[in-house]
């Protein structure tokens, strides 16, 4: 009996055979394909935010200067 952590050969060329070459990629295969829109891009910016609020322990006082950080750093028209 072969161990279970064995791949397959077969398998895995087939795996590689189905990927598309990065150079052949559309725009929409990027994660960052541009910037984002709306909703999207609010969404990006308050997890910013909250990621900069944690960081300082969630001191009180700087909710404005986080959201406004994180605006900064999320590309998109203003």
């Amino acid at each position: 009996m072969e161990p279970t952590s064995r791949k397959d050969p077969a398998a895995l060329r087939t795996a590689a055979a189905t990927q598309v070459p990065a150079d052949e990629r559309t725009p929409s295969d990027s994660f960052v394909a541009g910037p984002p829109s709306g909703t999207d891009r609010q969404m990006r910016i308050s997890k910013i935010a909250y990621f900069k609020a944690q960081q300082r322990g969630f001191a009180p006082g700087h909710d404005w200067e986080d959201w406004f950080a994180a605006e900064r750093e999320v590309p998109g028209s203003r």
